[in-house]
């Protein structure tokens, strides 16, 4: 482990990260994959993914979703360090004195007990069957790694994602080919938000800036500062999410 990357495991072990969702799931051709959501100190909320990429090949890496991941490829995140180190428990501390990644487990002489993960950033055979059976136990761990504080806004945000989405499946049935926003008077394609006041739909983009300069609903008049999760929904182009908004 270079001095980068142990820098990266450091911070996984110092900072408080809180454990807001963790689920299992598989699509077509492939193994179980795990799913894990996370949140620090900043509200940023993370998603890392173990993902087995083949039934076939023995291939499968742990991917986040955080801007350090994606500038430094060839470095694992804190994010994905405090899965593995913390929620999984599949890596014993490391120590920089032997310059070894153990798994955290009992042993007998002469067993493999070392992982090259962070030499060639693949999980072996070997690291999916222990992060299968060490899976299972979070639930009965969980109260280590939560926080109150941070589940109720996830749950929030939760709760936002759904009602968004019902809006957008749901009202694009209704939308006739000349119904037009009643802001930019342009026909209704794209993302929609709706208000629940009158239950009017406008373009999210056109709420957006509407909002900006007052808080009224364009049709009703209601107050919608209580409404505004438009402004939310705008921030998830960026890929981070900033579970405080919520």
């Amino acid at each position: 482990m270079n001095t980068l990357q142990y820098n990266r495991y450091c911070k996984s072990m110092e900072q408080n990260f809180a454990l807001l969702s963790w689920q299992t799931f598989r699509k077509l051709g492939e193994s179980e994959s795990y799913k894990f959501q996370i949140s620090g100190s900043t509200g940023n909320l993370y998603t890392i993914i173990i993902k087995n990429k083949s039934l076939c090949k023995n291939v499968a890496t742990v991917d986040c979703n955080c801007q350090d991941s994606k500038s430094n490829t060839d470095l694992v995140c804190k994010h994905r360090c405090y899965i593995l180190f913390k929620v999984l428990g599949l890596f014993r501390r490391f120590r920089p004195r032997y310059n070894k990644i153990l798994y955290k487990r009992l042993v007998s002489i002469g067993v493999l007990n070392e992982s090259y993960y962070f030499d060639t950033l693949i999980l072996s055979h070997l690291d999916m069957l222990l992060i299968k059976k060490k899976y299972q136990s979070i639930g009965i761990n969980r109260s280590k790694f939560m926080n109150q504080e941070m589940s109720n806004h996830y749950k929030t945000f939760v709760n936002y994602m759904i009602y968004y989405h019902d809006i957008i499946n749901n009202h694009s049935k209704k939308i006739t080919h000349w119904e037009k926003c009643s802001i930019c008077l342009e026909k209704m394609t794209g993302l929609l938000s709706q208000c629940s006041g009158c239950n009017v739909c406008f373009h999210t983009k056109c709420l957006n800036q509407w909002l900006h300069r007052g808080k009224d609903c364009p049709m009703c008049r209601i107050d919608m500062t209580q409404l505004s999760w438009a402004f939310k929904m705008e921030k998830l182009k960026d890929g981070i999410v900033n579970l405080m908004d919520f």
